[in-house]
Order: C-alpha cells, then sequence, then structure tokens
C-alpha cells in the first residue's frame, strides 16, 4: 500500500515543506544516503523479533528477509530515485543471527525497560522529532506483497501514533497481527514512517489481482488516504499499466456499501 503524493516529482522530492513532514532532500533524511540493494533470500519461518532500528538507507533493508518486503520495496524504491519518506525498519534477525538486544517478543508494555530500547528510541525521538510528528507504525513481513500473494489487511497498521508509549504498544500491535488463526506465526519486521496526511492515495498491484498477469501492473487511487482505499470506503479509480508504464485500461470504482 503506498500513498501517493499530490506534489510527486521535483517538489516532492526536493520540495517545500508541508505538514512537517520530511523527505530524502531535508536534514532528517540525513541518515539515508543510497546504498546498493542485495538480492532477497527465503524468510525464516518463525521470526526472532531485535530492538534494533535499522534506516531505510542501510544496506540491509533492501533485504527482504531482513526487513520484510514493504520496508525492503520502500528501501529499493529510493535508491531508484523515487521520492520515498524517510523512515526505519525493526527487523527480525536471521537463522544464525546473534541478538544482541532482548527480543520484542519479550516484552510488552512496561515489562521492558527503557534502557533495552535505548537505540529504538533515539530512532523514534529523531523521526517523531521528540514526539511533536505522528508516525505510522505498518507490517513488513517477507509473506507480505509477493509474487504469489499480497496478503493485503492480514496484518496490523496502526496510524497517527503520537508518543513514545503510545509507540511501544503500536508495535507491540504489529507484532501481535503475526499470530495466524491456524496457529502459525509469520516472520515479521515493523516499519515505521512520518505520518502523511495524503490529499491523493491509492494502491499499486505489481500483478493483475483478478487475472494474475504478471505483464501488467494495477492502480487504484483517488482523493483520500491509502487505507480507505484498499478497505473500499471511498470511490476512486483504477488504471492497468503496461510494463512500461503505458496505460491499457481506465476504470471509476463504485463506493463499497
Amino acid at each position: 500500500m503506498t500513498t501517493v503524493d499530490e506534489r510527486h516529482g521535483d517538489g516532492a522530492r526536493d520540495g517545500d515543506d508541508q505538514g512537517g513532514v520530511p523527505r530524502m532532500g531535508d536534514p532528517l533524511a540525513s541518515r539515508f544516503p543510497r546504498t546498493a540493494p542485495e538480492a532477497p533470500r527465503l524468510a525464516p519461518e518463525i521470526p526472532r523479533l531485535t530492538a534494533e532500528a535499522v534506516p531505510l538507507s542501510d544496506p540491509r533493508a533492501t533485504r527482504i528477509p531482513f526487513a520484510g518486503s514493504k520496508a525492503a520495496h520502500l528501501a529499493r524504491a529510493a535508491l531508484a530515485g523515487l521520492p520515498v519518506l524517510p523512515g526505519f525498519v525493526v527487523p527480525h534477525s536471521e537463522p544464525g543471527e546473534h541478538l544482541k538486544e532482548p527480543p520484542y517478543s519479550d516484552w510488552s508494555g512496561d515489562r521492558a525497560g527503557d534502557g533495552d530500547l535505548e537505540g529504538l528510541r533515539r530512532a523514534w525521538r529523531e523521526l517523531s522529532a521528540d514526539g511533536t510528528r505522528p508516525l505510522v507504525v505498518r507490517s513488513s513481513s517477507p509473506q507480505e506483497d509477493t509474487q504469489e500473494s499480497s496478503l493485503a489487511g492480514q496484518f496490523a497498521s496502526v496510524l497517527d501514533v503520537q508518543g513514545w508509549h503510545e509507540f511501544r504498544a503500536a508495535v507491540r500491535t504489529v507484532l501481535d497481527s503475526a499470530h495466524r488463526p491456524d496457529g502459525t506465526v509469520a516472520p515479521m519486521a515493523v516499519l515505521v514512517q512520518p505520518m502523511l496526511a495524503a490529499r491523493v492515495g491509492g494502491v499499486m498491484f505489481g500483478a493483475d489481482p483478478v487475472e494474475g498477469r504478471t505483464d501488467r501492473r494495477l492502480v487504484s487511487a483517488g482523493r483520500a488516504g491509502p487505507n480507505s482505499r484498499a478497505g473500499g470506503e471511498q470511490p476512486g479509480k483504477i488504471w492497468g499499466l503496461g510494463r512500461r508504464g503505458r496505460v491499457l485500461r481506465r476504470d471509476r470504482e463504485r463506493k463499497a456499501r
């Protein structure tokens, strides 16, 4: 699920600051230099979550097994020169990786002291401007947004998160959503970015979700945030695109009842 900013282009990439939201060109984004991506690998079966905050500019953030699909795709998009909001990912550890800090699965609420989460709190303080800028806390599982399945809406995202304690609770909510009804636990990382009050929002599918064709892209967008678009709460338009971005068809959606 991708937020589309009407200021897309030079203005959105390097230009004016609206709503206090940082972009890749401002001082907050100085922690996000361009780095070369690594090829994705298969995800581990069971997540081991760390208290580390990894900027989207970090080479590890481009690895799906480490950062999950959403975070890795955003890191690669930023590398390609697309306008991407700065942020960080709370990864799960890969097999054989030593945990330097307690896993997130061991803490909830006040069970972990702030000393255990010092690095994460520094990243939260910087991205949120010491709690004055709201954040969005999203799932980023290697099982999401794959060529086989999007799993849209299967895991939790928390919007408009304000304050350190609310942030911790949001992370816990996302992690808890990794527990599936069949008793399995999905590998789960947590993606954190500034909350964007978008005038235009939408969803882009890397393959046609109806026909299953991988030679087409499907964009659904409208005058609302991306969550209302994904949930069918607001009507919008659909564009079918070819591999090189040529518009193949246009349709108007109806509001869900």
